[in-house]
């Protein structure tokens, strides 16, 4: 279930798995990773600081990427990736904070937060935040405010599960089935007759038809039983496709005229096909191999699905409503805090240690 308060996204993070990188790391020796540390907003009288958002990012970087967790360069590609988003959350999370803190609601215990780091960091705790430079103290911190905004997040639950009646669940699975149908389709080959004279292409696609559909000859013995017991027709060239295999929305007008009304194993009647190049007339038939109807998954296997997506909008629109609420309290537009800093600000940079 989306998150929106959450900081724990990947922002543009391409360049970290670039094809730059895994040359990049082979001159990890001697680099340092320099920080330009300033305020960069201030939220309900907290400075938010370079460092503070370093130690978010440090935490995000080791549950995402535990096997670069010593790598500075990565480290630092990802940072660059990353802090302008990452600040727009810490903002959005500061506020949040501050109206949890002034309500005194949602008491987090001293358990909460230890199970919660075990989930975090595993059985050597200690050792995960050291290789990622982060204090236990910071940890403990960091945790406690997530599970604060995760349970503001949760509260607003109640009114999706209100809102998502059996009325709304019958329209949005009819919303849910035009982007989930399976759309109908069809293996087949094609036999396409001519014969320079119009009227002789017309004689033996009817004779061709009888020995497939009332003999039976099996398509890979057609030609030769056509030539065989019907030597009259001799300037008559057969032509049998390979398999193909096309859904209703591939097909042209006049392949889906003929193959929508075909069922597996069966052949069609022979139908008129102009040239595209000639213009002559010639005769076409259709084998279908398989027909496969269109189908959309049935309401009771996707109910819970569609029922927790109804969920999730709603608390994600319950929580744009309170965020910019409370972001008007503060007068802090999202937008101006990114945009009151110095384009060509650099919060971090790479140096080459002596």
């Amino acid at each position: 279930m989306k998150n929106i308060f959450s900081f724990f996204f990947l922002i543009a993070i391409g360049s970290l798995f670039s094809e730059q990188l895994p040359t990049m790391l082979n001159h990890e020796k001697g680099v340092e990773i320099v920080v330009n540390n300033r305020i960069l907003a201030i939220v309900d009288n907290k400075p938010i600081t370079v460092l503070d958002l370093m130690k978010r990012m440090d935490m995000l970087f080791f549950q995402q990427y535990p096997e670069y967790a010593s790598s500075k360069i990565a480290r630092y590609q990802f940072y660059l990736s990353a802090w302008k988003g990452v600040l727009k959350q810490v903002v959005n999370e500061e506020l949040i904070l501050s109206e949890v803190e002034e309500s005194k609601m949602m008491p987090i215990t001293v358990g909460d937060i230890r199970q919660e780091m075990e989930t975090r960091f595993g059985p050597n705790i200690i050792g995960n935040l050291d290789s990622i430079g982060l204090s236990v103290e910071d940890a403990r911190k960091m945790i406690k405010d997530e599970i604060a905004i995760r349970r503001v997040m949760m509260s607003f639950s109640s009114k999706g599960l209100k809102e998502a009646t059996p009325t709304v669940l019958k329209n949005a699975y009819k919303e849910y089935i035009k982007e989930h149908q399976t759309p109908a389709s069809w293996t087949y080959q094609v036999i396409t007759i001519r014969n320079p004279e119009s009227e002789k292409s017309a004689e033996a696609a009817s004779v061709i038809s009888s020995l497939l559909q009332e003999k039976q000859v099996p398509l890979s013995e057609l030609v030769s039983s056509f030539r065989q017991e019907h030597p009259q027709f001799a300037s008559t060239t057969i032509l049998i496709s390979e398999d193909m295999s096309h859904t209703e929305e591939q097909l042209s007008p006049a392949y889906k005229e003929v193959l929508t009304s075909m069922t597996s194993d069966s052949f069609s009647q022979p139908f008129e096909h102009k040239g595209r190049k000639d213009q002559k007339i010639n005769y076409r038939i259709f084998y279908v191999k398989e027909a496969t109807p269109a189908s959309v998954p049935p309401f009771e296997e996707v109910a819970a699905t569609i029922r927790e997506q109804i969920i999730s909008n709603v608390m994600e629109r319950e929580s744009a409503t309170y965020l910019d609420k409370i972001r008007r309290r503060h007068a802090i537009e999202e937008e101006e805090i990114v945009k009151a800093i110095s384009s060509d600000f650099t919060p971090f940079a790479l140096q080459q240690g002596k």
